[in-house]
């Protein structure tokens, strides 16, 4: 996502709830339904990342759980079939799986903490990146990285991984000053930079293919292999990716380093702070998509062409859809693939046939009252999964077909259907100039106006350019909980909120 800095502030006050409400009355609770309780929190597991096998078969992906009393998210490695049936758990011995990827090899590949108690890695509990065959369920531990890795990238033949390192650079000013007082935290003069390194996964032969000159936020690599585009700042305060991130592109074979968005690319932005995200190579290699967001402005999607000219274009996109996240080609088609937010829904959309600075129309591939937080492709695009949740149940993994007819993959939560879930609906009223103004309404299982007026908490969602999702949400500002205690909760998607046009 693109939002920082999430803000609750709660208002609370015994007001009548009025606002016209865009969806039928609620039904009653159900007479098996229990009511939810603090503690039921904990029992809420969650998907953070997934990805579809090359061939579309199977999903693999990460499911957050709570420990019991006093302990953290474990975090998992999971596979399902994609077309549905019991999920296979992968992980048992290692945490913090994530950054997920499949191999041409037909195995899995992502980042994980070993914590078996030895001095040297990669049971040491650091980040080590490792090969897991789904089929036997055997891992691999491909470094052993002092300190662990950053990020990962693996060759298109899954025969060479390339992934970074930080080594750390003092500014000379502060040398004498830290040789002498070295156990003092410094938060100016040093800097963690990002090398580059390769590990030839048939030699085992491993050695640098760039050095730690710069920072590297992100990258990826080409369908050919031979090209690393990267999001790179001078320094690794987060300050410095907003308005001094830039997209360079690294020629593995000659180590040269081609600017993307050149000096002056900013000019007629809508401000020169905005922060680069989410790389993405066509399936052929001849454009690179990414997006920059900012504060208080809509998000936006760029496109270079890699020729021997490179180009860059914005995607436009149709009123009043805003960009969150995800950018994807989808097959040969040069059709781009995101995220969009339409008013209080969130869904896949594909623009169709970018190139060359025009595109076609751009559809909905994942319609209806969902939200879909996150997708993912097979090599040959022809099937589509998406992370997603809805008035009437917690985020879950669903197939779409061509026709966007959802088929449910996994339910991580049944014990949801037990509850007596909040009446969720999109009220509107009339804001400041006689603009309408749409609002997320919460209340308590069964409730009608009839039965007289609610306690009211009115949620204000951060970022500023974000958006209350409509769907269920049980989290830490209240939702859920609050109507489960007899309050109404409102949260409005104030004007300037995305999902509501430009």
């Amino acid at each position: 996502m693109h939002r920082r800095f999430p803000l609750a502030i709660a208002l609370l006050g015994a007001v009548l709830i009025c606002a016209s409400a865009a969806a039928a009355a609620p039904a009653a609770a159900s007479d098996t339904a229990r009511s939810i309780v603090p503690e039921d929190y904990f029992s809420i597991n969650s998907v953070y990342e997934f990805a579809l096998s090359p061939d579309g078969r199977t999903i693999a992906y990460t499911e957050a759980r709570w420990q019991g009393p006093g302990e953290r998210r474990r975090v998992d490695l999971w596979t399902v079939p994609a077309a549905g049936g019991a999920p296979a758990r992968l992980s048992f011995d290692r945490q913090s799986c994530g950054n997920l990827a499949w191999g041409a090899d037909g195995n899995i590949y992502l980042k994980a903490r070993d914590k078996r108690g030895e001095d040297a890695p990669p049971r040491d509990g650091s980040s080590q990146v490792w090969r897991v065959d789904p089929r036997t369920g055997d891992w691999l531990a491909l470094t052993r990285v002092e300190d662990g890795v950053g990020m990962f990238a693996l060759s298109p033949a899954a025969d060479v991984l390339y992934y970074t390192v930080d080594r750390e650079e003092v500014d000379e000013q502060w040398g004498d000053l830290r040789r002498e007082w070295s156990e003092l935290e410094y938060g100016h003069g040093v800097r963690d930079l990002t090398e580059i390194r390769a590990l030839d996964l048939g030699t085992w032969r491993d050695e640098m293919v760039h050095e730690a000159d710069r920072v590297i936020h992100e990258m990826a690599l080409s369908p050919d292999g031979g090209r690393m585009a990267m999001i790179v700042t001078d320094d690794n305060e987060l300050i410095f990716k907003e308005g001094w991130s830039r997209v360079e592109v690294l020629d593995i074979a000659s180590g040269e380093t081609a600017l993307v968005t050149s000096d002056g690319w900013r000019d007629d932005h809508p401000s020169p702070y905005g922060w680069l995200d989410d790389l993405a190579w066509s399936t052929d290699g001849s454009a690179l998509a990414f997006a920059i967001s900012y504060d208080g402005y809509a998000s936006r999607i760029f496109v270079a062409e890699t020729g021997s000219e490179p180009a860059l274009s914005e995607v436009a996109r149709p009123d009043p859809l805003s960009y969150e996240g995800g950018l994807k080609w989808r097959g040969d088609e040069r059709t781009l693939c995101y995220v969009a937010a339409d008013r209080a829904r969130q869904r896949v959309v594909a623009a169709r046939k970018v190139r060359d600075g025009s595109q076609g129309r751009t559809e909905v591939l994942t319609p209806g009252e969902i939200v879909v937080e996150s997708f993912d492709f097979p090599a040959d695009g022809k099937k589509l999964a998406a992370l997603v949740g809805a008035v009437d149940h917690t985020p879950d993994l669903f197939a779409f077909d061509r026709k966007g007819r959802a088929t449910r993959v996994t339910d991580l939560n049944p014990q949801v259907a037990q509850w007596d879930l909040p009446d969720i609906r999109i009220v509107k009223w009339e804001g400041d100039g006689g603009a309408t103004v749409e609002g997320i309404l919460e209340t308590p299982a069964g409730w009608t106006e009839a039965d007289g007026p609610l306690p009211l908490v009115v949620e204000i969602h951060g970022g500023p350019t974000a958006h209350t999702a409509f769907s269920l949400r049980f989290w830490i500002y209240g939702r859920t909980l609050l109507a489960a205690n007899g309050y109404a909760l409102l949260s409005p998607n104030y004007r300037g909120s995305t999902g509501y046009g430009d």
